[in-house]
């Protein structure tokens, strides 16, 4: 029976892995292309963590009767819109990964710490692969994802100009590194020898070099709060010295345009404000989703509404990828309604709340470490949240969706209680 228990762990591990492999290193569109493939593999993936065993009374927990209400307002939505197919299709691609990740995370998490920990290193290690090609990109001028020539955010920014690797997008591949590099510093806290220690603390540094060459300056922020979460409790007057110093650097870096002469205006030039984080496209785009929200409240427009309805709020002819509202927080109110919203972050603030809580009471450091992986990762992806649209990116969403079931079973497995039910 042991060797049974053995073996199917190592099943799991494996399979767990595979999933943050896939997920780091295929672009939105091969996933876009096998997306049933993915969806199916996360099933798999959801039913033979299931198969390993559910810890008693672990649903429903609290923060998972908002997580179902916000699915469940979220579907409701589709029969409500204007064009349902359309919405349907988007939900069918996003939609269930959220869930699916979620719920095998969780189980995952209260079971057994083994696959969390290997979870942690498959993202450490991805971090370093992603890394790795997007200097590549950044070096030869060529995509680091050589098949994809179709790639629309080349026409904006030029290969190399700033890094998307296998992201295809640099605001992407921003987040991408916010909610991943944590894993590098538990790596590094946690490695039994130097010589392991000296080279994840390697590839964290090549990390947050990456992330700055993708010169989003959401994704900076989102990755200074994360830092700051990781390194608080042993360096607070550094860290308020340098969240001042980072601070003062992202505001005056809102000033600045293209980062092709980012550097060289960095500290000199005041032009290019609209350009920057203050944009009047961006403050347009907010007037025209407070335009269509009357009258859809309750449940929203409906899933990629904004882009169908876009044409009618402005005289702007724009190419359907980049009608958005670059707010994630602004999207999920406007296509799904406030109910949905609410639900949202209710759920997301009780699991990070959970999470604080658990490392704030427990004694065990290994567990503490890996509970900050996930803290950390998740309080810096929400906030980068705020200037683009996450959850309509497969690998975002997947990862949203595995850290905050992580973060919730992690909390359970604890001796520490943490959830009413128990």
């Amino acid at each position: 029976m042991k060797n049974f228990q053995r073996a199917y762990s190592i099943i799991l591990i494996s399979l767990a892995c595979f999933l943050i492999f896939w997920l780091s290193v295929s672009t939105q569109v091969i996933q876009g292309r096998y997306v049933n493939i993915e969806l199916a593999y996360l099933v798999f993936l959801y039913l033979a963590v299931v198969f390993y065993g559910i810890p008693r009374r672990l649903f429903f927990s609290s923060e998972d009767i908002f997580f179902c209400l916000y699915l469940i307002l979220v579907t409701a939505g589709i029969f409500l819109c204007k064009d349902k197919y359309r919405a349907f299709a988007v939900y069918k691609a996003f939609v269930p990964i959220l869930g699916l990740t979620y719920f095998t995370g969780k189980i995952i998490a209260a079971k057994d710490f083994k696959i969390v920990k290997c979870a942690i290193f498959m993202i450490a290690m991805s971090v370093f692969i992603v890394s790795i090609a997007g200097f590549s990109e950044i070096l030869f001028k060529k995509s680091a994802v050589f098949f994809i020539k179709d790639n629309p955010f080349f026409k904006i920014h030029p290969i190399g100009e700033r890094m998307m690797s296998t992201m295809m997008a640099p605001s992407v591949l921003g987040s991408y590194f916010v909610i991943t590099l944590p894993a590098c510093l538990f790596m590094t806290e946690n490695g039994n020898k130097s010589i392991f220690k000296i080279a994840w603390s390697a590839v964290f540094v090549l990390g947050v070099l990456a992330l700055f060459f993708t010169f989003s300056r959401g994704a900076w922020l989102g990755a200074i709060i994360a830092f700051f979460i990781c390194y608080w409790e042993r360096h607070k007057k550094f860290l308020l010295f340098l969240m001042i110093c980072f601070a003062a650097f992202f505001c005056l870096s809102m000033f600045f345009s293209a980062p092709s002469h980012f550097i060289r205006t960095m500290f000199f030039s005041l032009k290019g404000i609209k350009e920057g984080i203050i944009a009047e496209s961006r403050i347009n785009y907010i007037q025209i989703m407070v335009q269509m929200i009357k009258g859809h409240e309750l449940f929203g427009i409906g899933l990629d509404h904004y882009r169908i309805l876009f044409n009618a709020y402005s005289t702007e002819r724009i190419a359907d990828i980049y009608r958005i509202p670059d707010n994630m927080y602004f999207t999920i109110l406007l296509e799904t309604g406030i109910m949905s919203f609410l639900s949202y972050i209710t759920f997301a603030a009780m699991v990070l709340r959970r999470g604080f809580t658990f490392m704030n009471k427990t004694k065990n450091s290994e567990q503490k470490n890996m509970m900050l992986v996930f803290v950390a990762g998740l309080t810096g992806f929400m906030i980068k949240m705020f200037t683009y649209d996450a959850f309509y990116w497969f690998a975002p969403v997947a990862l949203f969706g595995l850290y905050m079931g992580l973060c919730s079973g992690l909390s359970y497995k604890s001796n520490i209680v943490f959830h009413k039910d128990q």
